[in-house]
């Protein structure tokens, strides 16, 4: 049980105020909680009763009444708190719905270079990879960097659904 699970959405409901830009505001003294992160802190942060709370956890329950394991920001904004960018997911759902890595060979999400050695030469082409299900699944190898992102584009669609985020340039 983490510490947000000890209170109830009745209890959160006496204690707070929420509105749809996604500010949540103490009914006790109409203060708005939290507005900055303290130094690394991943998550905007309540303290309810002494205890140190993640906000988006706090938020999904003051909403549906429950905690679940995992909470998705769907835009992948950790400040962005509104209830519409708040989702139960399980934690590959989450994974799934990650931005592209910064320090990969490629400006697209799943899509890599990969060099060949052919009689004439090295050859580099774009390769499309996708976990599914835990599992990588390979979708071909291309010259053009822009067909292979066609490609993980559709392939993301098609197997992470909702969850599917093409990350961008």
């Amino acid at each position: 049980m983490s510490m947000a699970d000890d209170i109830t959405q009745a209890q959160l409901k006496k204690l707070f105020d929420y509105d749809a830009s996604g500010t949540f505001v103490r009914k006790l003294n109409g203060k708005i909680v939290p507005k900055i992160l303290s130094k690394g802190q991943r998550y905007l942060r309540v303290s309810i009763e002494g205890k140190p709370r993640a906000l988006h956890r706090v938020i999904f329950c003051w909403h549906h009444g429950y905690f679940p394991d995992v909470i998705d920001h769907i835009n992948n904004d950790r400040l962005d708190n509104r209830i519409e960018n708040l989702r139960a997911a399980s934690q590959a759902e989450n994974c799934l719905n990650s931005k592209h890595r910064v320090f990969s060979s490629s400006p697209y999400k799943n899509i890599h270079k990969q060099s060949y050695q052919t009689k004439s030469g090295v050859v580099e082409r774009w390769t499309v990879q996708l976990s599914i299900n835990g599992k990588k699944k390979y979708f071909g190898s291309y010259d053009d960097i822009e067909l292979a992102n066609l490609i993980a584009i559709e392939a993301r669609d098609k197997y992470h659904g909702a969850f599917a985020n093409h990350g961008g340039i």
